[in-house]
């Protein structure tokens, strides 16, 4: 007689929580005096790269800009110039997993009050050169 052995596997799967994405600044409800902060935060385990995003609102519906290009394992980016001005904005990263879901911080709060210290002087371009055009420029200088 012959012997029929079936073997019966049951896999669950259990979520293995890792830590979460803790913030750490721009603090949340912070009030800072620059244009071009550098966010940071610390690191979630088997992130193969963060993604921080800046917004208008706190829904985090209207994105201002992102580091998405990066695709960088830092735990710090410094925002461009030319995207922030005085108001309130909200941020929040975004570790990536090629083998999980994303994982998203909470989202902070900031407020940029940098207007008051900032003069730009304007050089008007030159109407002759040696070098055939006259080239403008600005200067901006942070104070206080």
């Amino acid at each position: 007689m012959r012997k029929i052995v079936f073997a019966v596997f049951v896999l669950s799967a259990v979520s293995v929580q890792a830590a979460p994405i803790v913030l750490v600044s721009p603090k949340d409800g912070a009030v800072i005096s620059t244009c071009e902060p550098i966010f940071r935060w610390t690191a979630v385990r088997d992130a193969d790269y963060y993604e921080v995003a800046v917004y208008s609102d706190a829904n985090c519906m209207d994105k201002i800009i992102d580091s998405k290009s990066e695709h960088s394992k830092a735990l710090d980016w410094q925002i461009p110039d030319g995207y922030l001005q005085s108001g309130e904005y909200y941020w929040r990263v975004t570790a990536y997993n090629i083998n999980s879901r994303p994982k998203k911080s909470e989202v902070w709060s900031f407020t940029v009050r940098a207007d008051e210290n900032r003069k730009t002087y304007e050089k008007k371009p030159q109407r002759r050169s040696s070098f055939g055009g006259g080239g403008g420029y600005s200067i901006t200088i942070w104070g206080g």
